[in-house]
């Protein structure tokens, strides 16, 4: 499933399109080794590839995510984990 959502950039608006399974796969590779701690490089890549994916999901734009167990897991990742560790910086 792709997802099309806007996020904001200063003053213009960006399309992103980004799979679940592009969520999930991403952070199942990372593994818990890089999830929970500090490492400037990884954080900086999830905050270029996922922040406006965060923010889409964060706004409620995303709901209809909650729908599949991958959609749903997709969620989590993004709106606790990405979010907390990484995104928010």
């Amino acid at each position: 499933m792709h997802l099309g959502f806007m996020s904001r950039s200063g003053d213009k608006a960006q399309m992103n399109d980004i799979t679940l399974a592009e969520v999930v796969s991403f952070w199942r590779e990372a593994g818990p080794e890089r999830w929970f701690r500090k490492e400037d490089g990884f954080d900086l890549t999830i905050r270029l590839r996922f922040r406006a994916i965060h923010e889409a999901a964060a706004r409620g734009e995303l709901a209809a995510m909650e729908k599949s167990p991958k959609g749903a897991l997709a969620l989590v990742i993004l709106l606790d984990h990405v979010s907390t560790e990484h995104v928010s910086q």
